[in-house]
This record gives structure tokens, sequence and C-alpha cells, in this order.
């Protein structure tokens, strides 16, 4: 009777799983950077529902006599371009998997235009296709669904994602073209490194370069702003653009870097000896200029430790380069601790000499943070009150100014010589 009952549970699991996948995910969309959160649960459901009737399926048996007969083989149709993650048998005799030959062996089917692609253990998110070479822009839109089970009598239980990618019309020497005007930018970027700078300093030049040329696309009209080829070569992007193309660069330059997301923003993640840290060019491109035409450039989001950006109102960081623990570091990357501008004190001459030292280095943005609330409120007080204009006549400015306070990180940043 028991087994009778479990079976009847399984039919009715199976039912309902082929009524949530056939009515919600058939062929689940997974646009960047909004997803229906409506199918997401729905998605997510269903495929619970289905793991679960395998397991099920594969524990009861049905009262076959031979248990093989109850797994849940996967059918692989054979249109797909099956690739599978090779595994690495440890020393400790436990096993690992080589993800960078899988992902080595998808650019290369991209790079051909398959249309259909069976990954093994690998869902794909529209940064992780962007952060493949050549940020893939050739890709128009791809949709997924998953399967889990037995590929054969040999192999443990797994998960297999097929995935339809469309492409967009372009000709391979149409694509070679585009590759080729992405290599030349990024050449041009990379030639006016210093040389003999070190990682901070490199990083705070990719940085501020693309701060230079990019201009954030408020339209979402312009086509490949959320790749490489539109940040390098067009100058305009959304998040997902700027962080593809610091990416594109760092890694020219051999650092490891990746893109990494919350539900509707995008940073980029470089391996540096912070580890964990976060750089956010959005958000540093103020997409002002001052009277001479030089941009204002934000320092704000250079290096922020991964706390910090999940303290960020809807902005947690769910997917992109794994958790890697903070380390103790040597000299802090965050951009105001690297150079002095972060103040535990609303000290006004603390923050006279802070500007004063950006104003000699001729710089036109001048920012100071605060460690503590109270500091941080009182100095937001000080254009309405004055003292921030008597901070610049101390240092020497006389002239128009902007003014910016930023909630977010508690800085206090002053434009000069505005038109």
């Amino acid at each position: 009777m028991k087994k009778f009952l479990l079976t009847i549970l399984i039919l009715f699991l199976s039912v309902l799983t082929l009524f949530a996948i056939g009515e919600y995910t058939g062929r689940f969309s997974m646009p960047f950077p909004e997803v229906s959160s409506l199918k997401q649960t729905a998605y997510e459901a269903a495929q619970a529902v289905q793991d679960l009737f395998a397991f099920l399926s594969e524990k009861i048996g049905f009262g076959e006599p031979d248990a093989r007969k109850a797994r849940p083989y996967i059918q692989i149709p054979e249109e797909y371009h099956v690739i599978r993650r090779p595994p690495i048998e440890e020393t400790d005799g436990t096993v690992s998997y080589d993800y960078s030959r899988l992902y080595e062996e998808l650019t290369r089917a991209l790079d051909e235009r398959i249309e259909y692609i069976c990954l093994e253990g690998v869902e794909l998110s529209w940064p992780a296709v962007h952060s493949l070479d050549y940020s893939s822009f050739w890709v128009d839109d791809f949709t997924c669904y998953r399967q889990y089970g037995y590929p054969s009598d040999e192999e443990e239980p797994t998960f297999l994602y097929f995935y339809d990618f469309r492409y967009l019309d372009l000709s391979r020497e149409e694509i070679q073209s585009m590759k080729a005007e992405m290599d030349a930018a990024a050449a041009q970027i990379l030639s006016g490194i210093p040389d003999g700078i070190d990682d901070w300093t490199t990083a705070k030049y990719l940085h501020d370069a693309l701060c230079r040329t990019v201009t954030y696309d408020h339209s979402l009209s312009q086509p490949h702003i959320y790749d490489g080829y539109g940040a390098l070569v067009n100058h305009t992007a959304v998040c997902e653009g700027y962080a593809i193309a610091f990416h594109i660069l760092a890694e020219k330059l051999g650092y490891y870097s990746s893109v990494s997301t919350s539900d509707t923003h995008a940073w980029t993640h470089m391996n540096v000896p912070s580890y964990d840290e976060y750089i956010d060019i959005t958000w540093d491109d103020e997409d002002l200029t001052d009277r001479d035409g030089d941009p204002y450039i934000s320092y704000d989001y250079f290096f922020l430790k991964r706390e910090e950006v999940n303290g960020l109102d809807s902005h947690e960081i769910t997917g992109g380069s794994p958790y890697a623990a903070n380390t103790e570091e040597a000299v802090p990357y965050n951009y105001h601790a690297h150079e002095g501008y972060l103040l535990y004190s609303c000290d006004v001459n603390a923050v006279i000499s802070a500007y004063q030292t950006q104003y000699l280095q001729g710089s036109n943005y001048l920012t100071v943070r605060f460690a503590g609330d109270e500091d941080y409120e009182t100095a937001k007080n000080w254009e309405q009150d004055g003292t921030l204009r008597s901070i610049l006549e101390t240092i020497g400015y006389y002239e128009p100014f902007y003014y910016w306070y930023n909630d977010n990180v508690h800085t206090v940043n002053v434009g000069l010589y505005p038109p």
C-alpha cells in the first residue's frame, strides 16, 4: 500500500511538472538585466518538482526488477553540440571539473555560430556569455532548458543545459572586421599605460580611460550597449558594457577579471591582492565635463569590498566570480583609503589638506570619504552653511563649483571649473 501511494504521488508530481514546464518554461528565456520574477519562480518550482521526481523514480523504481529501468535517462537530441566538463582527479582522490576547457570549447562553438549547444553543469547568464572572447557580441539572444538524469549507464546523474542560440545577421567577414575594431580600440587604450606602474595604478588607468571614452546610453536603444563592442568601439554602453570592457582590457594585461552582477547592475571583479573587491565604472562616470571639456571622474566605487556592495539597496552580488575571503591588505585598494582621503572625523583641516593635495595635482574633481555616519551627515551641510566655500577659498579656489554627496559611500565631492 505504501509503495502504491508513493507511485500515485509520483504520477501526480510528474503531471504537475509537465504542466508547469510546458506552460511556463519550455524554452525559458534569460534576458539581462531584467528577468520576470513570475517566470523565474515558475521555472524554479517546476525544476524542483522535476528533480524530486527523478530522485524518487531512481529510489523507488516502481517495482522494476532492474533498477536501471527506473533511472531518469537524458535523451540528447542529435542536433545538439554537446560540451562536457572534463573531470580532474585530485591528489586526495576527490574529483573536480575543468570548467576552463568547457568554456574554451563553448567559445569555439559560438565563434562557429552553432545554434544548438548542450552544456554539462553550466547555466549561462548574459554576463557569462559576454565575458567570453570579444564578449560574443554576435550572439543576439538565447533560451535554455535543463534536464537532470543519467547520460548513460556508466555515468553519475548530472544536469545538462540545452541552449538555443540566435545570432545577429552578420557575415563571418563582418564579425572578423568588428573583432579587429575591438582589438584596435583596446590597443589604443593600453598603449597609454605608463611603464612600471603597479596593479592599483593600472586598474585606475583602465577605470579612467573608460570614464573618459564611454557614455551611458540612457535611451537603452543603441546597438551593443551590453557588450564590449559597444563600449570600446561605439563608446556607448550600459553597466554591463562598461564592466565587460574593463574585463577585456584587464585580461589583455594578464589579470584575471570577471563580471559580477546583482539583480539590476553589473560590477567588475579584478583579482588583485585584496581579492574580493569590485569596481563600478558606470556609477563613477559622471557624464559631465568642465568648461575645458575634461570629464569629471568619480572614485566612489573604485574597489569596494563585497560587503560594501551588498550593503547598497538592491545591489547584492548574486552572480559572477566565486566568493573569495578577504585578506589583510598591505596597502588598501579602496581609492579613498589608498590615497589618504578616508577621514575618521569631521575635521575641517583634514578636508582642507585632502582637497589641497588634489587641487595642486591639477584635478578638477575633489573628494573625501567619511568613515562615520555622524561625521558624514555634518559634512553634507557644509555647502549650505558656507563651510565648503570657505574650505575651497582656503586652498586658493574662488570660482563656482559643482557639489555632490553620496549617501551610499559617505563621500563629499566637488567639481571645479564648471561650464
